[in-house]
């Protein structure tokens, strides 16, 4: 494959995480006023279920953020080991 297909295909994968996340904080805050709205009508009670839904989708978020920043301090401590690059092993065909 040549450096501009890999590059698209990376850039891809990008904004699909971007996208997840991006979905995931919207379906939390709508979880959210949901529960807010449910806790004036039917009280807390009632409502739990969606705010521990909203407390879910915010750590799963968290964690994919995390998980990035992570593997971006790797690549940065190991430049020669960059996602969609292949390194041919000395030896190997």
């Amino acid at each position: 494959m040549s450096e501009k297909c890999i590059s698209i295909i990376w850039s891809n994968i990008e904004s699909k995480k971007n996208m997840t996340r991006t979905i995931l904080l919207s379906l939390s805050v709508g979880l959210f006023i949901v529960g807010v709205h449910q806790t004036f009508i039917h009280g807390f009670h009632e409502s739990y279920f969606f705010f521990m839904i909203c407390a879910v989708l915010l750590l799963v978020n968290r964690l994919l953020s995390a998980g990035d920043k992570l593997r971006k301090k790797e690549q940065d401590k190991n430049p020669e080991k960059k996602p969609g690059k292949r390194v041919k092993e000395p030896g190997k065909k």
